[in-house]
């Protein structure tokens, strides 16, 4: 591959990650279209996965990855959650845990209100990990039981807020 920045590298690593997390195998086709949800150009997302799957076998795979970015199969982006951070419950990978809480705490950083803050968040994982996600941002103590996707719960606290992201079941 072309000159990439550590960023770059570290970015196509994590999201391998996460989509390793949720289904367990990456397909090279649902790799090019996270990547076109990232803002790549068609012929840039097609490029970066098709170097991925060389064997053209339609599934990416850490070595195939690691060997197209020229990095040790031991290197592993670095993933430091917060320390305001404090994660109440989980079932989600800590790649996807990672992406969930940074992007999290951008909305609320830069957006005037709870209202769009929850709004966007729910708007950015159903365009990128599927439909059927829902998004609850809670002051003060709270109780649920719910049922979700596996990989998929997310609770943490933040201050005093409470954030609480999950992914409906879905029939397959």
């Amino acid at each position: 591959m072309s000159q990439l920045s550590q960023e770059d590298i570290d970015f196509l690593i994590q999201l391998y990650y996460e989509m390793e997390e949720m289904k367990g195998i990456v397909r090279t086709n649902e790799y090019e279209e996270q990547l076109l949800k990232y803002d790549f150009t068609a012929a840039s997302a097609r490029k970066v996965a098709n170097q991925f799957d060389p064997d053209r076998n339609g599934a990416i795979s850490r070595d195939h990855m690691y060997r197209a970015l020229n990095c040790s199969p031991s290197y592993s982006p670095p993933l430091a959650i917060p320390r305001d951070i404090n994660i109440l419950s989980s079932d989600m990978g800590p790649y996807l845990q990672y992406f969930v809480i940074n992007m999290a705490r951008k909305n609320m950083r830069y957006l005037p209100d709870m209202k769009q803050v929850v709004s966007r968040i729910k708007t950015r994982l159903d365009s990128l990990y599927g439909s059927l996600w829902h998004v609850f941002i809670i002051r003060g103590q709270y109780w649920g039981y719910y049922s979700h996707d596996t990989h998929t719960g997310l609770v943490f606290k933040k201050d005093d807020l409470i954030y609480v992201m999950y992914r409906s079941p879905t029939a397959t």
